[in-house]
């Protein structure tokens, strides 16, 4: 019943993670209430976000959805993050954190709707937007390698309003980069020994369906059906991270 309680979770976090870079938000709270530490609970989740991301990735990939104008810095970044970020874990209070990126992210919510063509078509950016989005762009990969739950959002965030992607370029460009942090990420948090095996390899094979299944049906919405699940999302990521 566990594995298949966590293959159902796998399955649900990959599915929601393809669509609007938030699966962190089932897939933590999951493990926790299936008996993980909390940190046990964000290293297993590692492990179902390498295998979502694989299969979201490669999928949005056949449909030429990735933005591969500035990956080879964002891997950089994503590679740093990755190292850097699991050794942070056990230092930073992570309620001020998650309080602080729940406000973030409830502040950030009317952008939606207020620039209607937010996220839905590509805009030229200034180089200094774009540096100041690197920037940025690592600071939600450290979050992201050290919390996971809410980064996807970030993500979003920072390509739609600092690079000028839309939401489904966004999405689809965050599988590569979240692939590559949290695989980084996986190999620390396996060697520190907080990834409980038993609940990561059934997650890992329902993220795996679940992100392909997302990624199909995000393509075939379209950037402004994704964007009002990405509202959803966030409103259910500032509740959840503002609750504990």
């Amino acid at each position: 019943m566990e594995l298949f309680g966590a293959a159902l979770l796998g399955l649900a976090a990959g599915f929601i993670n393809a669509l609007s870079s938030g699966g962190g938000l089932i897939a933590i709270p999951g493990l926790i209430f299936m008996g993980a530490s909390p940190a046990s609970a964000v290293a297993t989740s590692r492990m179902g976000v390498v295998g979502g991301s694989l299969t979201s990735a490669l999928r949005y990939q056949r449909s030429k959805a990735i933005s591969w104008r500035y990956m080879p810095l964002f891997l950089i970044l994503a590679v740093i993050a990755g190292i850097a970020g699991p050794r942070l874990l056990i230092l930073m209070p992570q309620h001020i954190i998650s309080t602080s990126i729940a406000l973030l992210m409830l502040l950030l919510l009317p952008l939606l709707f207020i620039q209607h063509d937010f996220g839905i078509k590509d805009v030229p950016r200034s180089r200094v937007r774009k540096a100041v989005g690197m920037l940025l762009m690592f600071i939600v990969l450290m979050y992201s390698t050290m919390f996971g739950a809410g980064s996807g959002i970030l993500y979003i965030y920072v390509l739609v309003y600092m690079f000028g992607l839309t939401v489904i370029e966004a999405n689809a460009t965050t599988t590569v980069v979240a692939l590559v942090g949290s695989a980084v990420a996986l190999i620390t948090y396996i060697h520190g020994g907080l990834v409980d095996f038993g609940l990561a390899l059934p997650l890992t094979a329902g993220a795996l369906a679940g992100g392909y299944l997302g990624a199909r049906l995000a393509l075939h919405e379209g950037s402004a059906w994704v964007k009002w699940i990405l509202a959803v999302v966030m409103v259910g990521a500032s509740i959840k991270l503002l609750v504990g």
